[in-house]
């Protein structure tokens, strides 16, 4: 009798350090997401920074672009040219954020998942 007795206890504490192993799981899936979750936020704000900084470059070359044209000089095609990798950075800065996001996003929708199921293992 004695020993069915131990061996009840012992499972129970089996059983309670499991569910609390499930649930620390758990808690470290959320973060995770969280985490997931505020590097695009911080991804999109970057890119919003840096086209807006090309934007400005791209403005003020354009200055520059019509005073050359008003003004014959060598300026010109150099000024043509920074214009013309300024577009190009902006549209490789919106190609790489757009994959970093959806990289992100993909991480974002594995840990949901995860996070699902390990909620329904502790249900």
């Amino acid at each position: 009798m004695e020993y069915n007795r131990d061996n009840n206890f012992s499972w129970k504490n089996i059983q309670q350090e499991l569910e609390e192993q499930r649930e620390q799981e758990l808690e470290t899936l959320r973060d995770q997401l969280q985490q997931v979750q505020q590097q695009i936020k911080e991804r999109k704000k970057i890119s919003e920074r840096t086209v807006q900084d090309l934007k400005d470059s791209i403005y003020d070359q354009s200055q520059r672009l019509e005073k050359a044209e008003n003004n014959p000089e060598p300026d010109e095609t150099r000024v043509r040219d920074r214009l013309e990798r300024l577009y190009r950075d902006i549209r490789n800065e919106y190609s790489s954020r757009w994959s970093d996001i959806q990289d992100l996003k993909r991480e974002k929708r594995e840990l949901e998942k995860e996070i699902k199921l390990q909620e329904r293992d502790t249900a």
